[in-house]
Protein backbone atom coordinates (compact mmCIF):
# COMPACT_ATOMS: atom_id res chain seq x y z
CA UNK A 1 0.00 0.00 0.00
CA UNK A 2 1.36 3.38 -0.97
CA UNK A 3 1.38 5.99 1.80
CA UNK A 4 1.10 9.61 0.74
CA UNK A 5 2.33 12.15 3.30
CA UNK A 6 1.14 15.71 3.47
CA UNK A 7 3.59 18.60 3.33
CA UNK A 8 3.16 19.12 7.09
CA UNK A 9 3.91 15.44 7.78
CA UNK A 10 6.98 15.56 5.56
CA UNK A 11 8.19 18.64 7.41
CA UNK A 12 7.64 16.95 10.76
CA UNK A 13 9.59 13.87 9.68
CA UNK A 14 12.39 16.09 8.39
CA UNK A 15 12.53 17.92 11.71
CA UNK A 16 12.62 14.64 13.62
CA UNK A 17 15.60 13.56 11.53
CA UNK A 18 17.30 16.89 12.15
CA UNK A 19 16.80 16.53 15.90
CA UNK A 20 17.96 12.91 15.85
CA UNK A 21 21.10 13.93 13.99
CA UNK A 22 21.74 16.83 16.38
CA UNK A 23 21.32 14.75 19.53
CA UNK A 24 23.52 12.04 18.07
CA UNK A 25 25.42 9.89 20.52
CA UNK A 26 24.22 11.94 23.50
CA UNK A 27 21.54 9.32 23.95
CA UNK A 28 23.81 6.38 24.50
CA UNK A 29 23.96 4.00 27.42
CA UNK A 30 25.58 6.63 29.65
CA UNK A 31 23.31 9.63 29.11
CA UNK A 32 25.13 12.85 30.01
CA UNK A 33 22.64 15.09 31.82
CA UNK A 34 24.34 18.44 31.17
CA UNK A 35 25.03 17.71 27.52
CA UNK A 36 21.44 16.59 26.95
CA UNK A 37 20.08 19.61 28.86
CA UNK A 38 22.09 22.00 26.70
CA UNK A 39 20.94 20.26 23.53
CA UNK A 40 17.35 20.51 24.72
CA UNK A 41 17.90 24.25 25.22
CA UNK A 42 19.33 24.76 21.75
CA UNK A 43 16.54 22.79 20.10
CA UNK A 44 13.88 24.75 21.98
CA UNK A 45 15.61 28.00 21.05
CA UNK A 46 15.55 26.91 17.40
CA UNK A 47 11.77 26.55 17.72
CA UNK A 48 11.55 22.76 17.88
CA UNK A 49 8.51 21.50 19.76
CA UNK A 50 8.78 19.11 22.69
CA UNK A 51 6.72 16.60 20.69
CA UNK A 52 9.22 16.64 17.82
CA UNK A 53 12.15 16.27 20.20
CA UNK A 54 10.58 13.31 21.97
CA UNK A 55 9.61 11.71 18.66
CA UNK A 56 13.30 11.82 17.74
CA UNK A 57 14.39 10.49 21.13
CA UNK A 58 11.92 7.62 20.94
CA UNK A 59 13.51 6.59 17.67
CA UNK A 60 16.46 5.26 19.62
CA UNK A 61 16.48 2.12 21.72
CA UNK A 62 14.03 1.73 24.57
CA UNK A 63 15.29 3.32 27.75
CA UNK A 64 15.09 2.18 31.33
CA UNK A 65 12.88 4.06 33.78
CA UNK A 66 16.02 5.66 35.23
CA UNK A 67 17.17 6.86 31.81
CA UNK A 68 13.72 8.21 30.96
CA UNK A 69 13.69 10.02 34.28
CA UNK A 70 17.06 11.58 33.46
CA UNK A 71 15.83 12.67 30.02
CA UNK A 72 12.75 14.27 31.56
CA UNK A 73 14.83 16.08 34.18
CA UNK A 74 17.10 17.41 31.44
CA UNK A 75 14.06 18.76 29.59
CA UNK A 76 12.65 20.42 32.70
CA UNK A 77 16.02 21.96 33.54
CA UNK A 78 16.42 23.25 29.98
CA UNK A 79 12.98 24.87 29.99
CA UNK A 80 13.62 26.40 33.44
CA UNK A 81 16.92 27.91 32.31
CA UNK A 82 15.36 29.31 29.15
CA UNK A 83 12.52 30.85 31.15
CA UNK A 84 14.97 32.42 33.60
CA UNK A 85 17.05 33.78 30.74
CA UNK A 86 13.89 35.21 29.18
CA UNK A 87 12.98 36.90 32.47
CA UNK A 88 16.50 38.27 32.90
CA UNK A 89 16.45 39.71 29.37
CA UNK A 90 13.05 41.26 29.97
CA UNK A 91 14.22 42.80 33.24
CA UNK A 92 17.31 44.19 31.51
CA UNK A 93 15.20 45.72 28.71
CA UNK A 94 12.73 47.25 31.15
CA UNK A 95 15.53 48.54 33.37
CA UNK A 96 17.05 50.35 30.40
CA UNK A 97 13.70 51.99 29.62
CA UNK A 98 13.18 53.00 33.25
CA UNK A 99 16.69 54.46 33.36
CA UNK A 100 16.05 56.46 30.19
CA UNK A 101 12.84 57.85 31.64
CA UNK A 102 14.47 58.67 34.97
CA UNK A 103 17.35 60.48 33.25
CA UNK A 104 14.87 62.53 31.25
CA UNK A 105 12.74 63.38 34.30
CA UNK A 106 15.78 64.35 36.38
CA UNK A 107 17.14 66.56 33.62
CA UNK A 108 13.79 68.30 33.13
CA UNK A 109 13.67 69.18 36.82
CA UNK A 110 17.23 70.47 36.97
CA UNK A 111 18.85 67.36 38.40
CA UNK A 112 21.49 65.00 37.05
CA UNK A 113 21.47 61.17 37.02
CA UNK A 114 23.82 61.33 40.01
CA UNK A 115 21.23 63.25 42.01
CA UNK A 116 19.64 60.01 43.19
CA UNK A 117 20.90 56.63 44.37
CA UNK A 118 17.68 54.89 43.35
CA UNK A 119 18.49 51.93 41.11
CA UNK A 120 16.14 51.65 38.11
CA UNK A 121 16.37 47.86 38.39
CA UNK A 122 14.94 48.03 41.92
CA UNK A 123 11.69 49.40 40.47
CA UNK A 124 11.54 46.72 37.78
CA UNK A 125 12.35 43.78 40.05
CA UNK A 126 9.89 44.87 42.73
CA UNK A 127 7.13 45.35 40.17
CA UNK A 128 7.83 41.88 38.74
CA UNK A 129 7.97 40.29 42.19
CA UNK A 130 4.58 41.65 43.29
CA UNK A 131 2.98 41.78 39.83
CA UNK A 132 2.57 45.51 40.37
CA UNK A 133 1.92 48.21 37.80
CA UNK A 134 5.39 49.55 36.91
CA UNK A 135 4.18 52.77 35.20
CA UNK A 136 2.21 53.67 38.34
CA UNK A 137 5.25 53.01 40.48
CA UNK A 138 7.34 55.25 38.27
CA UNK A 139 4.69 57.97 38.09
CA UNK A 140 4.42 58.29 41.86
CA UNK A 141 8.22 58.17 42.30
CA UNK A 142 8.49 60.96 39.72
CA UNK A 143 5.77 63.13 41.22
CA UNK A 144 6.71 62.67 44.87
CA UNK A 145 10.48 63.08 44.77
CA UNK A 146 11.74 62.99 41.17
CA UNK A 147 12.98 59.48 41.90
CA UNK A 148 14.60 60.40 45.21
CA UNK A 149 16.42 63.54 44.06
CA UNK A 150 14.52 66.17 46.05
CA UNK A 151 16.10 67.44 49.30
CA UNK A 152 13.54 65.76 51.56
CA UNK A 153 13.93 62.43 49.80
CA UNK A 154 17.69 62.77 50.11
CA UNK A 155 17.27 63.00 53.89
CA UNK A 156 14.72 60.19 54.27
CA UNK A 157 15.38 57.98 51.23
CA UNK A 158 11.58 57.76 51.04
CA UNK A 159 11.16 57.97 47.28
CA UNK A 160 7.34 57.79 47.45
CA UNK A 161 7.00 60.13 50.46
CA UNK A 162 5.68 57.33 52.63
CA UNK A 163 5.67 58.68 56.20
CA UNK A 164 6.33 62.24 55.02
CA UNK A 165 3.74 64.78 56.18
CA UNK A 166 2.97 68.33 55.16
CA UNK A 167 3.93 69.59 58.63
CA UNK A 168 7.49 68.40 58.11
CA UNK A 169 7.32 65.18 60.12
CA UNK A 170 9.08 62.17 58.65
CA UNK A 171 7.89 58.89 60.14
CA UNK A 172 9.61 56.65 57.60
CA UNK A 173 13.35 56.79 56.99
CA UNK A 174 15.22 54.24 54.89
CA UNK A 175 18.93 53.48 54.70
CA UNK A 176 18.74 53.44 50.89
CA UNK A 177 16.08 54.62 48.41
CA UNK A 178 15.82 51.11 46.94
CA UNK A 179 14.43 49.94 50.30
CA UNK A 180 11.43 52.24 49.97
CA UNK A 181 10.16 50.54 46.81
CA UNK A 182 8.79 47.31 48.25
CA UNK A 183 7.37 49.19 51.23
CA UNK A 184 5.32 51.39 48.93
CA UNK A 185 4.03 48.46 46.89
CA UNK A 186 3.00 46.58 50.04
CA UNK A 187 1.28 49.70 51.37
CA UNK A 188 -0.82 50.07 48.23
CA UNK A 189 -1.60 46.36 47.95
CA UNK A 190 -2.62 46.06 51.61
CA UNK A 191 -4.33 49.41 52.22
CA UNK A 192 -5.38 50.94 48.89
CA UNK A 193 -5.89 48.33 46.16
CA UNK A 194 -8.30 46.19 48.17
CA UNK A 195 -11.84 44.84 47.82
CA UNK A 196 -11.56 44.76 44.05
CA UNK A 197 -10.33 48.35 43.75
CA UNK A 198 -8.26 48.82 40.60
CA UNK A 199 -5.64 51.35 39.59
CA UNK A 200 -8.22 53.06 37.38
CA UNK A 201 -10.46 53.38 40.45
CA UNK A 202 -7.56 54.70 42.52
CA UNK A 203 -6.79 57.43 39.99
CA UNK A 204 -10.29 58.85 39.83
CA UNK A 205 -10.55 62.36 41.34
CA UNK A 206 -10.28 62.17 45.12
CA UNK A 207 -10.07 58.36 45.15
CA UNK A 208 -6.42 57.76 46.10
CA UNK A 209 -7.62 56.80 49.57
CA UNK A 210 -6.82 53.87 51.86
CA UNK A 211 -9.10 51.43 53.65
CA UNK A 212 -9.61 53.95 56.44
CA UNK A 213 -10.72 56.66 54.05
CA UNK A 214 -7.50 58.66 54.34
CA UNK A 215 -6.14 60.23 51.16
CA UNK A 216 -2.51 59.59 50.20
CA UNK A 217 -1.71 63.20 49.35
CA UNK A 218 -3.16 66.61 50.09
CA UNK A 219 -2.91 68.01 46.54
CA UNK A 220 -6.40 68.47 45.12
CA UNK A 221 -5.35 67.27 41.66
CA UNK A 222 -3.04 64.51 42.92
CA UNK A 223 -4.85 61.71 41.10
CA UNK A 224 -4.93 63.54 37.78
CA UNK A 225 -1.22 64.36 38.05
CA UNK A 226 -0.30 60.71 38.72
CA UNK A 227 -2.62 59.55 35.94
CA UNK A 228 -1.14 61.99 33.45
CA UNK A 229 2.45 60.93 34.20
CA UNK A 230 1.51 57.24 34.11
CA UNK A 231 -0.20 57.64 30.74
CA UNK A 232 2.85 59.42 29.29
CA UNK A 233 5.09 56.59 30.50
CA UNK A 234 2.84 53.97 28.91
CA UNK A 235 2.62 55.90 25.64
CA UNK A 236 6.37 56.47 25.38
CA UNK A 237 7.48 53.14 26.82
CA UNK A 238 4.76 50.57 26.00
CA UNK A 239 7.13 47.75 26.98
CA UNK A 240 6.72 48.84 30.60
CA UNK A 241 2.93 48.52 30.63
Amino acid sequence: MKIILTEAQMKELSQIEEVRSFIGDTLNEEINFNVLKNKFKKLLMYGMSIGTIYAAINGYNNYTDKQNELIEKARIAAEAELEQERKNNLIAQKTESVKNYMDMALKNQGFTPDSTKLNPEALVIAAEKYNFDLPLLMAVAHLESCFGATPRAQRTNSVFSVGSFDNGKNLAVYSHPDESVEGYIKLLNNDYLINGKTIDDLLKPGCFINKNGHRYASKKNYESLVKSIRNKIINNYPELA
